[in-house]
C-alpha cells in the first residue's frame, strides 16, 4: 500500500525518480511494471502497479456492457493506458501525451493513494488541496466522515 506525497522532477524526456521509499514494494510486487493513464475525476495522472492494473481491467471487460457510462469509463482508462517501466535507475517514462493531459512540466507531485499513484503538476496539487481545505471547513458531510475515521 503506499501512501504520502512527493514534490518531484521530470526532466525534458518525461522521465522521473521513482522516490526510493517506492521502489522497493514496486519491484517485489510487480518487478517494476507499471501502467499510467488519465485519472477521470481529476486533471491529473493515475499510475498503477501491473497486479492492481490487471484487476482493474478485469473489472473493465466483466462489466462492458454495462452501460453506456460506464464503457466510457472504460474507453478513458484503457485507451489512454500505457506501459511506464521501472528502469535500472529508479526512473519511468510518462508519455508527452498524458504529460500534457495532466499540464505537468518540470515539477510534478506523486501521490501514493492505496494501490495506486496519482501524478499532479505542482501546482494543480497545491490547488486541490488549498480547495479541500476550505471545503472541509463547515461542511456536515466531511465532518461526518472525518469523525468516523481513527484520526
Amino acid at each position: 500500500m503506499f501512501s504520502g506525497s512527493n514534490k518531484i522532477a521530470v526532466d525534458n524526456k518525461g522521465r522521473l525518480m521513482m522516490p526510493a521509499s517506492y521502489r522497493e514494494s514496486i519491484m517485489q510486487s510487480c518487478g517494476g511494471n507499471m501502467v499510467v493513464t488519465r485519472n477521470i475525476h481529476e486533471k491529473c495522472l493515475t499510475i498503477y502497479p501491473s497486479p492492481a492494473w490487471l484487476k482493474l481491467q478485469e473489472v473493465l471487460e466483466k462489466n462492458k456492457n454495462a452501460s453506456a457510462k460506464f464503457v466510457s469509463i472504460a474507453r478513458a482508462l484503457l485507451g489512454n493506458a500505457k506501459a511506464c517501466n521501472l528502469d535500472s535507475t529508479g526512473r519511468i517514462l510518462v508519455p508527452r501525451e498524458l504529460k500534457e493531459y495532466a499540464n505537468i512540466e518540470n515539477r510534478a507531485v506523486l501521490a501514493g493513494i492505496s494501490q495506486k499513484f496519482e501524478l499532479w503538476a505542482e501546482d494543480s496539487w497545491n490547488e486541490v488541496q488549498d480547495k479541500l481545505s476550505a471545503e472541509v471547513k463547515g461542511d456536515a458531510e466531511f465532518e461526518e466522515i472525518l469523525e468516523s475515521l481513527p484520526i
